[in-house]
């Protein structure tokens, strides 16, 4: 299991031979490249393709600061350069649904490594949408051994039949606990809104909140020190939704200037587009949500 926040499994997963170089080799999880050259259309789309099929398999990480053969570890100086944001708006232009993955740096033998940690996918497959220097719209890929190629019928076959069996596993255990509860005592907590619905009552919680309660089956305001949660009666209508970060694409913009309603800060709007390649939409009003004339607005766009 790949875990790029506990030492010891680094420590072991980034093993030297007598040699200097790393006893590890390229697998269904593990991909060594030699830079991190993400200014060049080719290897950045090379990157994004090994991602994608990390994410429809088990998951893997790609290392950067590794010389291919031997494998000897050479470091790299520029992976922090590039942030976040630009990957993550690159991935979503190619590929939907989204690509959850983290970064970290760390050293071995004096020199630092790059690491990007593809998590698999929650909602396979993740499918190309378009094409680029190493990817083909439509095309889904998927890890084989030490390579990211296009997915094969077979394992197309066993992903769809997955996702099958764990909607139809998440509906029976929903029925169940219906059936213990009881219909007109059931609630349902939507996780990226922070609402819960019930017969009765709506009720709004802080996206703070979302990731510190837990719910437990008893009325207690702290389970084993762990902050719980009691909702009783009707929460002020002064209550709010704050939305968790999520992919922003060029009709959730649209929609926020048609609506008037912004599902996400005005600044991650404003990242969303200058990171894109859309020339002309909506801006303006961003600035007036941030309540900034023009020439306050140009600097957060720089």
């Amino acid at each position: 299991m790949i875990n790029i926040h506990d030492d010891e499994w680094l420590a072991d997963f980034f093993r030297l031979n007598n040699h200097g170089r790393l006893i590890r080799r390229e697998s269904v999880t593990t991909e060594f490249k030699r830079e991190f050259d993400w200014n060049t259309k080719e290897s950045r789309a090379k990157y994004a393709k090994s991602m994608a099929a990390f994410a429809n398999n088990r998951g893997g990480c790609l290392v950067f600061g590794v010389k291919d053969t031997p494998h000897e570890v050479l470091g790299v100086s520029n992976f922090v350069a590039v942030d976040d944001s630009v990957i993550t708006t690159y991935l979503n232009e190619l590929f939907s649904p989204y690509i959850e993955y983290e970064r970290a740096e760390y050293e071995v033998d004096g020199k630092t490594l790059g690491i990007i940690w593809v998590k698999e996918s929650q909602t396979k497959p993740v499918v190309c949408t378009k094409d680029s220097a190493a990817t083909f719209g439509a095309d889904i890929y998927f890890r084989y051994g030490a390579k990211s190629e296009k997915i094969k019928a077979g394992d197309l076959v066993n992903i769809i039949n997955q996702v099958r069996e764990d909607e139809t596993r998440k509906w029976r255990n929903i029925f169940e606990k219906c059936a213990t509860i009881g219909v007109d005592n059931i609630g349902f907590l939507n996780k990226k809104t922070g609402e819960i619905k019930s017969n009765a009552n709506t009720f709004i919680l802080d996206e703070a909140l979302l990731s510190q309660i837990q719910i437990v089956d008893r009325y207690s305001e702290r389970a084993e020190g762990s902050p719980t949660l009691r909702i009783i009666g009707e929460i002020p209508e002064v209550a709010r939704v704050i939305t968790r970060s999520k992919p922003l694409y060029e009709e959730d913009l649209l929609k926020a200037f048609s609506t008037g309603n912004l599902e996400a800060a005005p600044q991650d709007y404003i990242k969303a587009i200058v990171h894109g390649n859309t020339v002309n939409v909506p801006v303006y009003f961003l600035f007036q949500a941030m309540q900034l004339d023009i020439q306050q607005a140009i600097q957060p766009i720089r």
